[in-house]
Order: C-alpha cells, then sequence, then structure tokens
C-alpha cells in the first residue's frame, strides 16, 4: 500500500499517475482523502482509515507543500502556511509514518519513506525564500 501527501497536483501527481499508467500490480485499489498536513490529528486519521482499508501502508511520499511568490516581501501568514505546509507538515508525516512502520505494520515489515524536497532547499531562489528555506530544513 502506498500513501502520496500532495497527490492532487504537481509531482506526487504524476508519481501516482504513473503508478496507474505502469500497471503496478501493486495498485488494486485506490482510496483519497483531503487532509492538511499541518494538523497531526488529520495525518493520524488517515494513517488510520489506511490501516482499516488495507491493513498496512508499505510506502509513504512524504511531498505536500506550497508556495508563495515575492521578491521583496510576502504577508507573513503566507510565510506561516510555507512553513508550516512544508516543513512541519513534512515532520508531522515523517513521524506518523515511522510510528506506522514499527507498531501497526507486521513485525519485520517495516516500510519506506520517500522524503521529497526540492532543489531550491539546496539553491535558494530569490522569489521563494521562505520556500527555499522550508526545503531546506526538510
Amino acid at each position: 500500500m502506498l500513501h502520496i501527501t500532495g497527490a492532487s497536483t504537481g509531482l506526487d501527481r504524476a508519481l501516482t499517475e504513473i503508478i496507474f499508467e505502469k500497471g503496478d500490480t501493486a495498485v488494486s485499489r485506490l482510496s483519497t482523502l483531503k487532509l492538511d498536513v499541518s494538523k497531526p490529528r488529520e495525518i493520524i486519521d488517515a494513517f488510520a482509515a489506511a490501516k482499516q482499508k488495507f491493513g498496512r501502508i508499505d510506502v509513504v511520499a512524504n511531498n505536500a507543500g506550497r508556495r508563495s511568490f515575492g521578491e521583496e516581501a510576502i504577508e507573513d501568514a503566507d510565510a506561516h502556511d510555507v512553513m508550516e505546509t512544508n516543513f512541519w507538515g513534512a515532520a508531522n508525516v515523517l513521524r506518523e509514518a515511522v510510528r506506522f512502520f514499527c507498531e501497526v505494520n507486521p513485525m519485520g515489515v517495516g516500510g519506506r519513506l520517500l522524503q521529497i524536497s526540492s532543489i531550491t532547499g539546496l539553491r535558494g531562489h530569490g522569489a521563494l525564500a521562505y520556500y527555499s528555506a522550508s526545503k531546506f530544513g526538510m
């Protein structure tokens, strides 16, 4: 069972589409949930729903994120939202994924975590200062 955050757009949507195009035999059912990764309770509930429906999670692709453009300045609320989603949201998913792999998946199965960041975390971009900082933090 593959759990992908951020699958409605961008890289994770493309990853999801590739999985379906390739006819991955491990994919037999799809379950979608609207979830805010900055809210730990929603993440815990999403993992619980996956356990109830599929029994386990084998892979978590942790890539939910957002950007806010501004060459000179962006609003404080936008800057906070970028950090909450990209840094703290990723940390929240990571924490629950590791707990799930250790405590819920059958003994010896564990799981795989794909932490997906951005090149802007290593090479900042002038119009994406907070986005770059949030991805560097990952």
